[in-house]
């Protein structure tokens, strides 16, 4: 899988937010991963809005913005643990929360300040200009894989890990079998 990783060396705006990429280098349903004030922040895009969590998922410490929003939720391509994008909690009855950060989108630029909430803390997602966001066939990534062929890729990740599960569709959201 392609990494979005990257460092921010902008100067922070008056009100401490930082400009770290262009809308339209997110992929929708997707990530790119900053480094903000030494911690790993994954941005995501997803239907209009923009969102940004902690890069380390709860379960494992896998990378949450390598993965994709399935069923509304950012889901980890390790286990297939899932959190919501706004405020970074599983769905219940789960409890597992990663810290999200306060986004802004700005004449077509995401900003994000560099310090996080706390886990499960709701940071109101940043909408997006209509001509800006992708226009994605649903159940289609921006470079044409399905979500069958994602779910497919958290099975072969999962058979290397022993435990691992693929969460069932959107009533299971976090595989119980994996938790600690």
């Amino acid at each position: 899988m392609k990494s979005w990783t990257a460092s921010v060396t902008s100067a922070a705006t008056d009100e401490g937010y930082v400009d770290v990429c262009a809308v339209v280098d997110i992929p929708e349903k997707r990530a790119r991963i900053m480094c903000l004030s030494g911690d790993r922040v994954a941005i995501f895009k997803y239907d209009g809005k923009v969102s940004a969590v902690s890069n380390v998922c709860q379960h494992q410490n896998g990378p949450l913005g390598e993965g994709k929003i399935l069923d509304g939720c950012i889901t980890c391509p390790w286990h297939g643990y899932q959190y919501l994008p706004d405020t970074g909690a599983s769905p219940l009855p789960f409890v597992e929360k990663v810290p999200t950060f306060n986004v802004r989108v700005k004449d077509g630029h995401v900003f994000v300040h560099p310090k996080p909430n706390p886990p499960g803390q709701r940071a109101e997602p940043a909408l997006v200009a209509a001509a800006v966001s992708a226009d994605v066939e649903p159940g289609v990534s921006p470079g044409g894989t399905t979500v069958g062929v994602f779910r497919a890729e958290l099975a072969q990740n999962s058979t290397r890990i022993p435990g691992g599960k693929i969460p069932p569709s959107k009533a299971g959201g976090t595989p119980a079998a994996t938790k600690k």
